[in-house]
């Protein structure tokens, strides 16, 4: 695979296929940007054929040719050599980064709060120095912390769409906003509002199933909420369904 681009998205970038004629051999002829310096002409012609297959340029005026690192050279105004120096250096470059072996503080369970692991249960985040005493301990206990983080954030997710449902039918939707926000601060988690909002901006029949059973679930709360109190204070109510939608759901 070379490392240098294909000649035509070269001449695509300096804007040379603007005005272009099918050549044989599959080449293309488009006017030639060397020649009105070469031959002090500004009749530049079609004169300048592009082979995409040899990713080579030959202008039959001027008589400028090679391959595609003189061809960007004399578009940039470098030499060619230089051009393949930058270019080896590129894909030098690219090449160390993909081999770059990722280490246990790349993990995404290590970019949690030590409060972050204790909300799901951890007695504390996991000590870097276990990957040098036992790593393969620490890699599972990673993948663990990984798994019950996602598991955790679904459920705050769910849960803030149901906060969403009883604010709106019971009219106070700003007291359930602010739940959920608080929500967020406590756990470090973002949006958990935003995404309750846009799962119901969704129509009922493209909603997840939890989505509509939550919504089922909700209007029984609500309808029994009406029946018993005016529901004066909101977050005590929503704490109260919480416990209930999940002693339900369990």
């Amino acid at each position: 695979m070379s490392i240098f681009p294909e000649i035509l998205d070269v001449a695509d970038r300096f804007n040379l296929l603007a005005q272009q004629k099918a050549a044989p051999r599959g080449e293309i002829r488009v006017h030639c940007p060397f020649c009105a310096e070469i031959v002090g002409t500004a009749d530049r012609g079609f004169h300048l054929y592009l082979n995409p297959i040899k990713n080579t340029f030959h202008c039959f005026r001027c008589q400028e040719k090679g391959g595609v690192a003189k061809f960007i050279g004399l578009l940039e105004g470098k030499g060619e050599q230089e051009v393949i120096d930058e270019y080896k250096a590129k894909h030098e470059a690219a090449r160390r980064k993909k081999r770059k072996k990722k280490t246990w503080e790349d993990h995404p369970a290590m970019k949690l709060s030590a409060h972050q692991w204790k909300l799901m249960g951890f007695l504390g985040k996991i000590d870097g120095k276990m990957f040098h005493t036992n790593p393969n301990y620490a890699r599972a206990v990673l993948q663990w912390a990984w798994r019950e983080w996602q598991l955790f954030t679904s459920e705050k997710s769910k849960e803030a769409f149901h906060v969403l449902l009883i604010g709106k039918y019971l009219a106070n939707e700003k007291a359930a906003e602010d739940f959920v926000r608080k929500t967020e601060k406590d756990t470090g988690i973002e949006s958990l509002w935003e995404r309750a909002v846009k799962m119901h901006q969704l129509p009922k029949d493209l909603w997840a199933e939890w989505a509509k059973r939550a919504d089922v679930i909700v209007r029984e709360l609500v309808e029994a909420i009406r029946n018993e109190e005016k529901a004066a204070d909101l977050e005590g109510t929503i704490q109260r369904e919480l416990q209930k939608m999940k002693e339900r759901t369990a």
